[in-house]
């Protein structure tokens, strides 16, 4: 009787077949949603990453400018909350700008 029940025990047949069908297919339904989800949020923030990247260097690039006047540079900025050509708003530059007069 000890081999008996040994082979119960070590046997992978479920004992209540109904009970653990809901399980197994939560399990199935479950788990590959879960790696979709997983490899999508991966691949957006593979994608935001190099996005920064690129805000970054385009900052730094605008910072290593000469410097504008306050003149030219409100010429330059005049229409940025207006829509370009193709529908795109346009993006501030983080160029230095300098400026003369007295503070109060």
């Amino acid at each position: 009787t000890n081999n008996l029940s040994r082979h119960r025990y070590l046997s992978s047949s479920p004992s209540d077949p109904k009970g653990s069908s809901g399980s197994n297919i939560f399990g199935k339904i479950f788990f590959p949603s879960l790696c979709a989800i997983t490899f999508t949020l991966g691949t957006w923030q593979t994608k935001r990453y190099f996005e920064k990247i690129d805000m970054v260097q385009k900052r730094k690039d605008d910072l290593s400018l000469e410097p504008l006047s306050f003149d030219q540079w409100r010429l330059n900025n005049a229409d940025d909350n207006s829509e370009s050509a193709s529908g795109d708003v346009k993006t501030k530059s983080y160029r230095r700008v300098t400026i003369q007069g007295k503070f109060d």
